[in-house]
């Protein structure tokens, strides 16, 4: 499913995209068929021995150097720009063994494999996750690391939007996955199908694969109204009407914090214990652990309480939001097929541009290029934030790339001088998008202020340096603060060169 939305991501760039798949006899090459791809189907294996180093090898059914061979065979000479390889089983070795023969591979793992590949994509929440790739793969390799990079269709980022969480909780959102095969949706609607709970609707939403479907449409709860959602293309509307949710730990995780939408979470497969464990911890997502040690009893208590909690719907709301934008396809994409320069544009920012903003100025980059290195409050953040969009004298825009946010740039107005302040995004560096984002910012500025522009960098920043000298500024120093160039732009050459 994280590979379709990637793929329907590279497809509205105008990707050709084919996906390569076993016949496992499931519904994975219909799916992916009715969504407008090419499927080849390679047989099914025939199963291969688990050991310490592939504990995932029955899931492939075949040896990785086997599964190689055949893949260059449905290949048959074509060099695809990209490869994309999400597969548990195979690793640095199956892509040593395709890399001759395609243009880049990107690798999607969860599991902190080692991995011969141009960039490796890792969606999930952890404090090392950095460190868990190291040494283990190529020194030019671009990580794609954490939930900003979660693959949410196209949906989540538009529904996105604040929700008052500390009202009560009429409407829950249940679902388990695709197969639920420990029949959790069914748990916890015998949980939840008692008086306490009058009032109450579920949105049960079930995959295409669920083996305990016939069970649960058959359900007749006599407390609880219950609606049934059958192989949704999207969860995004279904999970934007719920207060409360109740899922597993898998990419669903991701579309719930998109949403603020405060959880309890059952992890149903041992890969996604870390990851929920860790949320938990933060008190992002509410963790009751795996599967076979959550019974009825154990989600019926876990409803009341975060039901009776408003206070700690709204924080787990504020922080799932703060993790996952919804624009971590996009931002995939742009790694793999990076935005013209000249197709940049840029527009003012609004009050929605906050998070964005946020997660900017403590990106560590930008913090290390900051005259104070602390990280900014989220509260803080909020409140400087308010003030400047709503301002007069500040004029803040966001840079983007086809739609995706980029960069920021920010002119602090007074009597007598504009301060500038730019940032861009990890997506954005080293492709020289600096001047363009200043050159934007400064046109659209020059329209409605003609005093003096003044930026200060570290002398150790030299990458912004050489973009404002590249962009003719006069460089000035004050023996006081040798630590910092202020670059300045006269009115005159403002309105000469980016005025109407």
């Amino acid at each position: 499913m994280r590979c379709r939305t990637l793929a329907s991501a590279l497809a509205r760039r105008g990707a050709s995209i084919e996906f390569i798949c076993r016949d496992h006899g499931d519904d994975t090459a219909r799916l992916l068929k009715d969504s407008g791809f090419r499927v080849h189907l390679m047989p099914a294996g025939h199963g291969v021995p688990t050991s310490a180093e592939n504990p995932y090898a029955h899931w492939a059914g075949v040896s990785s150097s086997h599964d190689a061979r055949e893949t260059l065979e449905l290949l048959d000479g074509r060099r695809p720009d990209w490869l994309v390889i999400d597969h548990y089983a195979f690793s640095a070795p199956w892509e040593e063994a395709i890399r001759p023969h395609v243009g880049k591979i990107l690798a999607i793992d969860d599991l902190g494999r080692s991995h011969a590949a141009d960039a490796v994509f890792d969606q999930n929440f952890a404090a090392d996750t950095e460190a868990r790739y190291r040494g283990r793969v190529p020194p030019a390799c671009r990580l794609l690391l954490g939930p900003k990079y979660a693959l949410l269709d196209n949906g989540y980022a538009s529904a996105r939007r604040m929700r008052d969480r500390t009202g009560p909780v009429r409407r829950i959102a249940i679902f388990f996955g695709g197969v639920d095969a420990d029949d959790l949706a069914g748990r916890a609607l015998r949980a939840l199908d008692e008086s306490g709970f009058k009032g109450l609707t579920l949105d049960v939403i079930l995959g295409p694969s669920s083996v305990h479907a016939p069970a649960i449409v058959a359900h007749a709860p006599t407390h609880v109204t219950v609606n049934v959602h059958r192989a949704l293309p999207s969860l995004a509307g279904v999970l934007s009407n719920a207060d409360m949710a109740l899922g597993a730990g898998g990419g669903n995780t991701w579309e719930r914090c998109c949403l603020g939408l405060p959880s309890i979470v059952v992890s149903s497969a041992d890969n996604q214990v870390p990851a929920s464990r860790a949320l938990g911890e933060a008190g992002i997502t509410q963790y009751l652990g795996p599967s076979e040690d959550v019974d009825e009893t154990a989600l019926r208590r876990a409803v009341r309480s975060l039901t009776s909690d408003p206070i700690r719907r709204a924080a787990m709301s504020e922080q799932g939001r703060l993790l996952v934008d919804g624009w971590g396809a996009q931002r995939t994409v742009e790694v793999m097929w990076p935005t013209p320069a000249a197709a940049l544009t840029l527009r003012a920012a609004t009050a929605e541009d906050r998070e964005f903003f946020f997660h900017l100025a403590n990106d560590p980059l930008v913090r290390a290029q900051s005259f104070s290195k602390e990280n900014i409050p989220w509260e803080r953040h909020k409140a400087w934030f308010d003030e400047k969009v709503r301002g007069d004298h500040t004029r803040m825009y966001v840079l983007e790339a086809q739609g995706l946010p980029a960069g920021v740039i920010r002119f602090d107005l007074n009597d007598r001088f504009s301060t500038l302040n730019y940032s861009l995004d990890a997506v954005g560096r080293g492709k020289k998008w600096g001047v363009v984002l200043i050159e934007l910012g400064l046109r659209a500025l020059a329209t409605r202020w003609t005093g003096e522009i003044r930026a200060a960098v570290k002398t150790s920043n030299r990458p912004s340096c050489l973009v404002f000298e590249k962009l003719a500024f006069r460089a000035t120093t004050d023996a006081g603060t040798p630590d910092h160039v202020v670059y300045v732009l006269d009115p005159t050459e403002l309105q000469a060169r980016y005025g109407p």
